[in-house]
């Protein structure tokens, strides 16, 4: 099933923006206090916002904020970062009803659509298409392809492993890698995903928190949502990707 993400999205803003050196971790912008105006529509924060580092615009989720990163990285480099995380074209996995989600063409994008894309709205995506793309983070700035098994049983019971998934592409670099693994684990210690924090083990990931639309006035609506969570661990070193 296709869900609009929300701020999990937020990778790949984030992703894109230190991989072309548009931002640094220590740069700041200001969030407007919760409200911000741009052609098209208002943007607003789940809480109000000053002054924040780039990293703590996605450890806090400002969505005003990430639009503002966005606008630094512009929207063919977004989309092109987009793909290349795996949005927009099936996963690979092989299952017959691997999606390709939603990821229009730039040339098909509104006035607004920079901004808002950023922290993952009027783009769908699916589970699986999420948590590869935080396995590129995982793996060292490689997409691989995903499989839904670790290995089969021939017909004399013997068991044989799946040799690795072979390497789709290289995303991002391992020093953006490097700097996302540590911004990613501020979003667990001291940011929105505190919740999946795990006594002894170091965790890093993404909250996500999308809008769902209203029937009646086929509008956001402002009471119901769908959360989820996209990470990985332990954070140096990891060893599971998951996504909720």
């Amino acid at each position: 099933h296709v869900f609009e993400p929300g701020s999990t999205f937020k990778i790949v803003t984030a992703a894109a923006a230190l991989e072309e050196h548009r931002v640094a971790p220590s740069d700041t912008f200001f969030c407007e206090n919760g409200s911000w105006q741009i052609p098209g529509r208002t943007l607003h924060d789940h809480e109000k916002q000053g002054w924040l580092t780039f990293a703590q615009v996605i450890s806090r989720s400002s969505n005003i904020g990430t639009a503002k990163v966005a606008r630094k990285v512009g929207r063919d480099p977004l989309y092109r970062y987009a793909r290349a995380f795996g949005f927009g074209m099936p996963s690979g996995c092989g299952l017959p009803g691997d999606g390709t989600g939603i990821l229009r063409p730039t040339r098909d994008w509104r006035l607004s659509s920079l901004e808002t894309i950023s922290f993952g709205q009027e783009v769908g995506a699916t589970p699986l298409q999420m948590v590869n793309a935080y396995s590129v983070v995982a793996n060292g700035g490689w997409l691989l392809e995903p499989r839904l098994y670790k290995g089969l049983v021939d017909e004399n019971g013997r068991y044989r492993e799946w040799s690795p998934s072979p390497a789709i592409r290289r995303v991002v670099s391992a020093k953006t890698v490097e700097t996302l693994k540590i911004i990613l684990k501020g979003v667990v210690d001291e940011g929105t995903g505190k919740a999946a924090q795990v006594v002894g083990i170091s965790v890093a990931g993404k909250t996500g928190t999308a809008q769902k639309i209203d029937p009646a006035t086929r509008q956001y609506s402002d009471a119901r949502y769908l959360a989820s969570f996209c990470g990985f661990a332990p954070g140096d070193h990891p060893r599971l990707v998951i996504g909720v």
